[in-house]
């Protein structure tokens, strides 16, 4: 199982990290997204981050200004770790690894844990899914 992270650099604070979930992670500024960035340069939907036992997928949601990879406008992309990820003005570090300490293994999995996050970035509720309507 491949576990993946987007890590948010900030100029006056430690970076954040925002794990990212098996399947997919909406990203945007409206309501209904799994992680919202409160920024006007943003789209409402944004962009939806796949993750799976394959690898880490962008898919940018034809927004006007585009999603950026490693400094490239991209619609979509198969992510790595270390690869840089722009969304609007906020800029992401990709960060994975492999976890095979939880290959065949049955877990119960915990709800989100909220933490102090910057005031323009913070994981929506959980149990949202990415199907485009």
């Amino acid at each position: 199982m491949i576990r993946a992270w987007l890590v948010m650099k900030s100029k006056d604070a430690e970076p954040r990290s925002f794990p990212l979930e098996q399947g997919c992670t909406l990203v945007g500024r409206g309501q209904g997204v799994d992680l919202r960035i409160s920024l006007p340069q943003v789209e409402s939907r944004h962009c939806r981050l796949i993750l799976s036992d394959e690898g880490l997928l962008l898919d940018d949601l034809d927004t006007p200004d585009g999603t950026r990879w490693n400094g490239q406008i991209a619609s979509e992309a198969t992510l790595s770790d270390g690869d840089l990820l722009k969304i609007g003005p906020v800029e992401f570090k990709i960060k994975m690894e492999q976890d095979s300490t939880r290959q065949n293994v049955v877990t119960e999995t915990k709800p989100y844990q909220k933490e102090k996050l910057a005031s323009s970035v913070r994981k929506a509720p959980e149990g949202r899914d990415c199907v485009m309507k």
